[in-house]
């Protein structure tokens, strides 16, 4: 359903584009292709070390992985609260119930195992938060990876 709503819009706006369907744990590209990898709200298979080591095959010396890990609401809006009951009866965590303590994840944990530098942290995001979770690959050229906050 993604697929098709973004080739809808992407058509609507006439840009050219190429978009591809595949697991996770077997991409369909060559080595080195992406500057950055991005994924919202992933389910499990983010954690997969299949999945990582998929994303670290693909990404360029120096490439990003950013994942918005999760979601904490600071206000009690409509808005949240249909969300709220969304998660609950999906049986996951509402993200009213996130702490917004220091962020540290196992997908953070794996990315580092992996030899990617690793910065977690909650980002503002209209007056809720989102949990990023931001790592790079090293830049064998230029030595060990370095992130800015």
């Amino acid at each position: 359903q993604m697929l098709a709503i973004t080739r809808r819009k992407l058509r609507a706006a006439d840009q050219s584009f190429c978009l591809a369907r595949a697991v996770a744990q077997a991409l369909p590209f060559s080595a080195t292709s992406f500057d950055s990898v991005v994924a919202t709200f992933p389910t499990e298979y983010i954690i997969d070390m299949a999945t990582l080591a998929e994303l670290r095959r693909v990404l360029r010396p120096g490439g990003r992985v950013v994942v918005a890990l999760a979601a904490s609401f600071s206000s009690d809006g409509l808005y949240q609260r249909l969300v709220d009951l969304l998660y609950r009866a999906t049986l996951q965590r509402s993200p009213r119930e996130q702490a917004l303590g220091a962020p540290e994840s196992l997908l953070g944990l794996r990315l580092a195992e992996l030899g990617f530098a690793v910065v977690e942290r909650w980002e503002p995001a209209m007056n809720n938060y989102v949990h990023l979770v931001i790592a790079e690959k090293e830049n064998k050229e230029l030595g060990s990876p370095v992130l800015g906050s």
